[in-house]
């Protein structure tokens, strides 16, 4: 089988805290890899979608810039999971 990865949650690769350690599976370690937003222009509507992933829809959008700025969000969003997974959230779980 594929070999997980090891990455860094801050992106700093001279960080080697523990807590800033994550084990990633190849698949998830591809996604947290992108920097380029998935928007594509809907010819049909005249407007821009941003996508997650290629497959899942984050909605239409009038200008891409929107488009692009809800798919950084997103960005952001699962950035900040990845963060609160290596670092415990609390839960003790």
């Amino acid at each position: 089988g594929a070999l997980n990865h090891v990455v860094h949650v801050d992106e700093d690769a001279m960080n080697n805290s523990w807590l800033n350690l994550r084990v990633l599976t190849p698949e998830d370690n591809n996604r947290n890899k992108t920097k380029r937003p998935h928007v594509r222009f809907i010819t049909k509507s005249g407007r821009w979608q941003a996508r997650w992933q290629r497959t899942t829809s984050l909605g239409c959008y009038d200008t891409r810039e929107e488009a692009v700025a809800v798919w950084w969000a997103k960005k952001k969003e699962m950035l900040g999971t990845i963060k609160e997974v290596a670092q415990g959230d609390g839960t003790g779980g």
